[in-house]
C-alpha cells in the first residue's frame, strides 16, 4: 500500500511539474476541456508565481507620502500630487514637462487599457489573443482605422506645437514602461501572457481615431435607410427617417440671428429618385443573405449625452454653471481618467483619454465646457461599378478608373499570418467585395453598421487635415470666447456639440467639426459612386457651424437632439438624431427654475421622470380592454400598477418595467410586419407622432393579416404580449420586476470576465435625462460653478481611478455615481498642500541626465 501511495504521489507530482510549466490548452489530458476563451492563458505556474504572477497586483488603499522617481527626458523637476481619489495634479515649469509627466502618470494607471485599445483600433489582437480575433481583426483592418491614423499623424507632426505635445507625452508613457518590472505588469498581461511594447505617437493618433469613429460613425443607418426606400419609396423612407421631427427641440434656439451671409444652397441633382432603382440588386441579394440572421432588437440605439449652461441671471450666484454627462458605454477601466495640468500656461482640471494628452472636458479658472455627440452625417455610402469581376478598374464620371490595392498583414499568435488585401476607390475602402459575411454567422456588421457589398464607405474622419491634439491644447489654455473659438478651429471629428461659460458672465453652444455642405437628404441614403454630383464638395466654414451666444432664454441645452430649425439655418446638417425627449425635459425644468444653484443642477442630472410615458400611457390605458384583465390576477395587478405610476424610472419602480415592456411590445407590433428585415426601426418620435397624432397611418395595419388594423388593436395585442414577456420574468418574486433588477446595469471588464460588476440597481432609462440602460450611461457627470474666484466643481464616473483590478481605486467611485452623487474636484492653484485640501502622496519626477549610453 505504501508502495502504491508513493507511485501514487509521484505520478501526481510529475503531472502537476509538466501542468505548472505548460497552458492549459497545451496539456494533453486538459486541452480538449479548455474554453476558448482561456486560450491565450498562461501557464498556472507562471500566473501564480507568488512573486511575478497575480498576487503582485495586490495594491494597498494608502500610498507611500513621498516618492522621488529620475527620468531621462524631463527638461525640469515636476511635482504631482495625489490626492484622496488618487487624481493626480501635476505641476510643470514648461508644457513639455507636463505632457510628459501626464504620459507617465497616466501609463502608470491605465497602461493596459491604453494599448489594448490601440491594438483593437489597428486590428491587432490576434498578436496576444490568437486566431479567435483575427475576424475582429480583419473587420478593423477594413475600417482603416490605423491608415486613418498614419494620415492625421503626419498632419499632426507637420505643426510644431502639435508635435511638441504629442512627443513629449509619448517620451513619458514609454519612461514608465521602461522601468517596469515584470512583477509590475497590469493583471491582463499575466492573465493573457504578453507583455507591453513601447508606445508610440501613433498610437496616440489610433486612440483618437477610435473615438472618433465611435462617436461619427458606429451606428450608421445608410443601409437600413435604402433598404426601406427601395422597398416603399423614398417618400414613405423620408417619413419615418426623418430629418424634421414631430417634437420640435432644436438644441440652436430658433430665435438664434444669424451672424454670417449664407452660401448658395446645393441643389439635389437630376433623377435622383431613380437612384434606389439602381441600388435594388445590391439590397435584394444582401437581404437574402440577412433574412435569416438578422435579429431586429426591440431596444432603440442606446446613445445620447447631455449638456446645459445657465447664464448668470437664472443662478443664485450671478455667475454661469454648466453641467454635462456624456453617455457611452460603460466598461471597466473607465473610458476617463480625471486629472490636473498647471504649467506657466495653463491649470485646466477635467478628464482626459488615456493614451491621449490634454483635458478632453473640463474647466480652468476662466472658462468651462462640456460636450455631447451633435450626430452630423460623417459617413457615406457609395455604390460602385465595376468594370468587371477583378474590381481592378470603376466607372466614374464616364471613365473607368484605377483601383488601389493595400495589403494587411495579421500577424496570429502561434498560428500563421494572415494577409488580408483591401481594394480602394477614390471615395474609400471597399469594405466587402462580394455578398457574404464578414463574421461567420453573423450580420455584415462592421462595428455597429450594416455594410453593401462592393460600396466604398468615405468617413469624414479620414480627413487628415483636422487636428484636434491642437485644439484641446489651445481650448484648456482659452480664456474668453474667442479664444475657444479659435481652439475649435482645427476640430474635424467627430461634430460636437460643446456648452460652454466663462467667468465673463457669458454662455454659449458651438457645434464644433467639420460639417460637409450637402443638398437637403444627401447621405441619408446609398449614393451613387458613379457620378461626382453625388459626393459633396465643399465644407460648412467652422465660423458658420450652427452656435447661440447668450440667448434671450438664458439657458442652452443639447441632448443629442436635431441641431437647427430649419426656419432658423440655412444648411442641411443630417438627419439623425436621438429622439427628443431629454432635451425636452431638460429646457422644460430649466425654463421653470430660478436662482439655480449647485443642487438644482445634480438633481436635474439624475432625473428619471419619463416625458414620452406621460404622452403614451393615459392614451395606451384608455385604449385597453379592461374587462379581458380581470381573469388575471398579474395582468390586473399590473394595470392597477401603471394606473398608479407616477412616470418616475426609478430603481425600485415596477411601474417603470411594466411600461417599458409595453411599450417596446407596441413598438415592434407597429413596425415589425413591414420592417421585419430592416435593421432598425424608427425613433420613440416617429412612434410617438403615430400614437398621439397620426393614428390612420400605413403603418398601423398589419399587412401580413387580411383584417385592417387600428391603433387600438396594436395597443391590447402589445398588452398581451407585454404580460407575458413579464410573466416570464417574474418567477413568483416581485423583486423581479423592480426596474433596477429588470434592466439590470451591469459594469464588464473590457476583455476579460469575472474582472467587471454585476447586478447595480440604476434609476433611469435611455429616455430619461439620467439615460442609464444595461451596459450605456453617463460616462463622466460635471457640473462647474463659475465665480469671480476659484471655479467650484464636482464631477464622478463609473469607476475609479485605477485600472488595476487589485485596486481599491479600480472601481470605488461606482456606488456614489450609481445614487447620483458627486464628488468636489480639488482645483489647485499652486504645487502646495492646502491645509484643507488632503493630499495621499507626493511624486517628484527628477530630471536625469543620460549616461551616455544608447539604450
Amino acid at each position: 500500500m505504501k508502495i502504491f501511495r508513493a507511485v501514487l504521489l509521484n505520478i501526481l507530482s510529475i503531472f502537476l511539474v509538466i501542468a505548472l510549466q505548460y497552458k492549459l490548452s497545451e496539456i494533453p489530458l486538459l486541452r480538449n476541456y479548455i474554453p476558448e476563451a482561456l486560450s491565450s492563458a498562461p501557464p498556472i505556474g507562471k500566473f501564480l508565481d507568488p512573486f511575478n504572477g497575480f498576487w503582485a497586483n495586490a495594491e494597498a488603499k494608502t500610498m507611500p507620502k513621498k516618492q522621488s522617481l529620475q527620468l531621462i527626458g524631463l527638461k525640469k523637476n515636476v511635482e504631482i500630487l495625489i490626492d484622496q481619489r488618487a487624481v493626480p495634479h501635476i505641476f510643470a515649469e514648461n508644457d513639455e514637462d507636463l505632457y510628459f509627466a501626464q504620459g507617465y502618470i497616466t501609463a502608470s494607471y491605465r497602461l493596459w487599457q491604453m494599448e489594448f485599445l490601440t491594438h483593437f483600433s489597428a486590428g491587432r489582437l490576434s498578436e496576444f489573443l490568437g486566431e479567435q480575433a483575427v475576424e475582429i481583426d480583419r473587420s478593423q483592418r477594413r475600417i482603416g482605422l490605423a491608415l486613418s491614423a498614419e494620415k492625421a499623424l503626419y498632419h499632426i507632426s507637420k505643426d510644431s506645437t502639435s508635435s511638441a505635445i504629442l512627443n513629449a507625452y509619448t517620451k513619458g508613457v514609454n519612461a514608465y514602461i521602461q522601468n517596469l518590472a515584470t512583477h509590475e505588469f497590469p493583471l491582463e498581461y499575466k492573465i493573457l501572457d504578453y507583455k507591453p511594447e513601447p508606445w508610440t505617437n501613433l498610437k496616440t493618433a489610433l486612440l483618437l481615431k477610435y473615438m472618433a469613429y465611435d462617436l461619427s460613425a458606429a451606428g450608421n443607418d445608410d443601409f437600413a435607410n435604402t433598404m426601406t426606400a427601395s422597398k416603399f419609396g423614398l417618400q414613405k423612407a423620408d417619413s419615418l427617417y426623418t430629418q424634421n421631427p414631430f417634437q420640435k427641440q432644436a438644441v440652436i434656439p430658433r430665435t438664434t440671428t444669424l451672424n454670417f451671409k449664407p452660401s448658395k444652397p446645393i441643389t439635389k441633382p437630376k433623377h435622383y429618385d431613380s437612384v434606389t432603382n439602381v441600388l435594388a440588386k445590391n439590397l435584394a441579394e444582401t437581404q437574402k443573405i440577412l433574412k435569416e440572421q438578422v435579429k431586429v432588437s426591440d431596444k432603440e440605439k442606446a446613445k445620447g449625452s447631455n449638456n446645459w449652461v445657465i447664464d448668470g441671471k437664472k443662478s443664485e450666484t450671478g455667475y454661469p454653471i454648466l453641467a454635462n454627462d456624456p453617455h457611452l458605454s460603460l466598461k471597466l477601466p473607465s473610458i476617463w481618467f480625471e486629472i490636473q495640468l498647471n504649467s506657466p500656461t495653463t491649470n485646466v482640471y477635467g478628464v482626459s483619454l488615456p493614451g491621449a494628452p490634454a483635458v478632453i472636458i473640463g474647466f480652468n479658472e476662466k472658462i468651462a465646457w462640456g460636450i455631447t455627440n451633435a450626430y452630423t452625417d460623417a459617413l457615406d455610402f457609395y455604390q460602385i461599378k465595376f468594370k468587371d469581376e477583378t474590381l481592378e478598374e470603376y466607372w466614374h464620371d464616364g471613365n473607368w478608373k484605377k483601383t488601389t490595392l493595400r495589403k494587411e498583414i495579421i500577424k496570429v499568435k502561434h498560428q500563421k499570418e494572415v494577409v488580408e488585401y483591401i481594394r480602394h476607390t477614390h471615395q474609400g475602402a471597399i469594405v466587402l467585395e462580394k455578398p457574404s459575411r464578414m463574421y461567420p454567422n453573423q450580420p455584415n456588421d462592421l462595428y455597429e453598421i450594416t455594410v453593401p457589398y462592393r460600396s466604398a464607405m468615405y468617413w469624414l474622419g479620414n480627413d487628415s487635415t483636422s487636428n484636434e491634439l491642437l485644439a484641446f491644447h489651445k481650448l484648456n489654455r482659452a480664456a474668453n470666447y474667442q479664444d475657444f473659438l479659435n481652439a475649435m478651429s482645427t476640430f474635424g471629428t467627430p461634430s460636437s456639440c460643446i456648452a460652454y461659460a466663462d467667468t465673463d458672465k457669458n454662455i454659449a453652444m458651438y457645434v464644433a467639426g467639420k460639417i460637409p455642405m450637402r443638398w437637403e437628404g444627401q447621405g441619408k441614403y446609398i449614393l451613387d459612386g458613379t457620378n461626382s454630383q453625388y459626393e459633396y464638395k465643399h465644407l460648412i466654414a467652422h465660423t458658420q457651424n450652427p452656435q447661440a451666444l447668450n440667448p434671450e432664454q438664458h439657458f442652452l441645452a443639447s441632448a443629442n437632439q436635431h441641431i437647427t430649425d430649419s426656419l432658423q439655418y440655412p444648411y442641411y446638417v443630417g438627419y439623425d438624431f436621438v429622439s427628443p425627449e431629454r432635451a425636452i425635459r431638460i429646457n422644460q425644468r430649466l425654463s421653470e427654475m430660478s436662482r439655480i444653484k449647485y443642487e438644482n443642477v445634480r438633481e436635474l442630472q439624475n432625473d428619471v421622470f419619463a416625458v414620452h410615458a406621460s404622452k403614451a400611457l393615459p392614451l395606451m390605458l384608455q385604449k385597453l380592454d379592461t374587462i379581458s384583465l380581470q381573469k388575471d390576477k398579474i395582468s390586473t395587478h399590473i394595470y392597477q400598477t401603471l394606473k398608479k405610476w407616477n412616470y418616475l424610472y426609478q430603481a425600485d419602480a415596477q411601474g417603470a418595467t411594466f411600461f417599458e415592456v409595453w411599450f417596446g411590445e407596441f413598438r415592434k407590433a407597429l413596425w415589425q410586419d413591414e420592417l421585419a428585415w430592416i435593421p432598425n426601426y424608427p425613433n420613440t418620435d416617429q412612434t410617438m407622432r403615430i400614437l398621439l397624432k397620426d393614428s390612420t397611418s400605413y403603418w398601423v395595419d398589419d399587412k401580413s393579416t387580411p383584417q385592417k388594423e387600428n391603433i387600438g388593436f396594436l395597443i391590447n395585442e402589445s398588452y398581451k404580449k407585454a404580460i407575458q414577456q413579464l410573466k416570464s420574468k417574474h418567477k413568483d418574486k416581485d423583486e423581479n420586476w423592480a426596474w433596477g433588477k429588470y434592466k439590470n446595469f451591469h459594469l464588464d471588464h473590457l476583455l476579460i470576465p469575472n474582472l467587471g460588476l454585476k447586478d447595480l440597481a440604476t434609476s433611469g432609462s435611455v429616455r430619461t435625462i439620467n439615460a442609464t440602460s444595461d451596459d450605456h450611461g453617463p460616462s463622466w457627470r460635471m457640473i462647474v460653478v463659475l465665480g469671480a474666484n476659484t471655479p467650484k466643481a464636482y464631477g464622478i464616473y463609473p469607476g475609479g481611478q485605477s485600472g488595476n483590478p487589485g485596486s481599491f481605486y479600480y472601481a470605488n467611485m461606482v456606488e456614489s455615481w450609481r445614487i447620483g452623487e458627486l464628488e468636489e474636484l480639488i482645483f489647485l492653484k499652486k504645487n502646495t498642500k492646502d491645509k484643507q485640501v488632503k493630499i495621499q502622496t507626493s511624486i517628484q519626477l527628477k530630471k536625469k541626465e543620460t549616461d551616455g549610453l544608447i539604450r
